[in-house]
């Protein structure tokens, strides 16, 4: 994974949220009551934007590559390792190995 363009991505992803919080918040603010509603709303916006961006931007910000290298690794891991008999009882194969 390369970090640097993951905290690019990151960053980005945190600025769209904050901006688009702020505006959408600032001007309801604004409209319903004047500039003591737009700073409050600016406020509001910058809080919830850094919030929602933390989130968002930690979801979409993971390059799929990483995740297709998870799963590929897990398969590997469970293709590599036998399954277990399904023709017996485990606990009747047990219980007679121990002499009972």
């Amino acid at each position: 994974m390369n970090w640097l363009q993951f905290i690019k991505r990151f960053l980005v992803n945190l600025l769209i949220s904050m901006a688009a919080s702020v505006l959408i918040l600032g001007l309801g603010g604004w409209l319903l009551a004047g500039k003591t509603g737009l700073v409050n709303g600016v406020g509001w916006g910058l809080l919830f934007g850094t919030m929602g961006g933390l989130t968002i931007g930690t979801l979409f910000s993971l390059q799929p590559s990483y995740w297709e290298d998870f799963a590929g690794r897990f398969a590997g891991w469970w293709v590599k390792h036998k399954e277990p008999a399904e023709d017996g009882d485990p606990e009747r194969d047990f219980g007679k190995s121990r002499g009972d």
